[in-house]
């Protein structure tokens, strides 16, 4: 997923979505701390990763709802497009 969202990060970049980038970024750092929260084996670890993954989570929810609709269907689009690999 991270070569998909830097390439996105880097077309919203180039038109001037902050928030967009702001949005993808908190995503993919939500992703990886939930991913790691799962794997992690013991539960200090856990809890760690299970709160930076809600920090981000926070993130996401204000970035992402300052999106333009067009600019919330191409992350959908991003999502749905990661989900199918």
């Amino acid at each position: 997923m991270k070569k998909t969202t830097l390439s996105i990060i880097l077309t919203f970049a180039l038109t001037g979505s902050i928030y967009a980038n702001e949005c993808l970024e908190a995503l993919n750092s939500y992703n990886e701390y939930s991913d790691l929260s799962k794997d992690a084996t013991d539960n200090a670890t856990k809890l760690k990763h299970e709160s930076a993954s809600m920090d981000y989570l926070k993130k996401v929810s204000i970035y992402c709802d300052h999106l333009k609709d067009e600019e919330k269907e191409d992350i959908e689009q991003i999502l749905e497009d990661y989900k199918k690999k």
